[in-house]
């Protein structure tokens, strides 16, 4: 990934894109045209604070997007950043964002 101020976190990946400010928040990653996204990672799995648990999960068979088997730390870490973050925005649209 390269260039972009903004981080996306969406169930179809994590991606950098360049975004206007709404206010003092960057628009929404599902907001912006594609061609201001600056490529993106695969499908997000889940999301982790802890690397162990994360490297765990990388290690595991049968991988889905949104993994109900790591539902809780994905929510811990969507709880910690929370919606107000200035640079890291969910998506919220339906079938975008991450969601059980």
């Amino acid at each position: 990934m390269n260039n972009g101020q903004s981080v996306g976190i969406t169930r179809d990946g994590i991606l950098l894109y360049d975004a206007k400010l709404i206010g003092d928040m960057p628009q929404l990653p599902e907001s912006v045209n594609t061609m201001f996204w600056s490529g993106k990672t695969t499908s997000v799995v889940a999301l982790f604070l802890d690397e162990k648990e994360a490297m765990s999960c990388f290690d595991s068979v049968n991988l889905r997007v949104c993994d109900q088997r790591w539902k809780e730390q994905t929510m811990q870490v969507m709880e910690t950043i929370g919606n107000r973050h200035p640079v890291f925005r969910f998506a919220v649209m339906p079938d975008f964002g991450i969601s059980y």
